[in-house]
């Protein structure tokens, strides 16, 4: 009897410990150690040069930002609404710099809807944050001075972040984050891949970290 009362208690405390353990995998949004509040202003900015590249060339920023509103940040799952983004170059008017042209970048098809259910990985798609399922696809145009434009679309732009204590800086994934032709010059490429990392902040710059 006493064997089966220990072997019941054993089980509850490993039940236990999976929960927390459960729990502590969970994301949560934080500002010098306190969870950020919900419709927060939130940016990303570029931690490194940000590029579209396909085959042994493509196109090279110097500057990109992200900025919209945090929606949920409840401890299980973030959703952060990416409503407006940028992406700037040394060429004139900003534009990035692609091979022997200038090329203007622009996000379209925003709000965007950035997701993390899991610490650790993220995914954006191109929907309200407050709307269910998968959305429409992220849609990039790029217009080059040379006169052509290349319409690109991809399902969604997944990655993964640094954790707490670490400043929470998000790396899309060179595998997953690549967009397909769907309109424009026949000069276009068939695939780009949307390549940068981005360090989250407050509009104020200080720096957040997701734990």
């Amino acid at each position: 009897m006493l064997r089966k009362v220990a072997l019941a208690s054993s089980l509850i405390l490993v039940a236990l410990m999976g929960a927390q353990g459960t729990a502590s995998a969970s994301p949560v949004l934080t500002e010098e150690g306190s969870a950020l509040a919900v419709n927060s202003s939130v940016v990303a900015v570029n931690d490194g040069q940000p590029e579209f590249l396909y085959g042994m060339s493509g196109i090279v920023c110097t500057s990109s930002e992200l900025s919209g509103s945090l929606i949920a940040n409840g401890g299980k799952l973030i959703k952060w609404q990416i409503e407006s983004g940028f992406w700037h170059g040394k060429a004139p008017g900003e534009a990035c710099i692609g091979p022997g042209t200038a090329v203007t970048i622009t996000p379209e098809g925003l709000p965007w809807c950035l997701e993390s259910s899991e610490l650790g990985n993220f995914s954006i798609k191109s929907k309200k944050c407050s709307t269910e399922g998968e959305g429409e696809r992220i849609t990039f145009r790029f217009k080059y001075e040379s006169f052509y434009q290349c319409l690109y679309r991809a399902l969604a732009a997944n990655g993964t972040y640094k954790t707490a204590p670490e400043a929470a800086t998000l790396t899309l994934s060179k595998t997953e984050t690549i967009l397909t032709f769907v309109s424009g010059s026949p000069l276009c490429s068939t695939m780009v891949t949307w390549k940068g990392s981005y360090q989250l902040k407050t509009p104020g710059g200080s720096n957040l970290t997701i734990g």
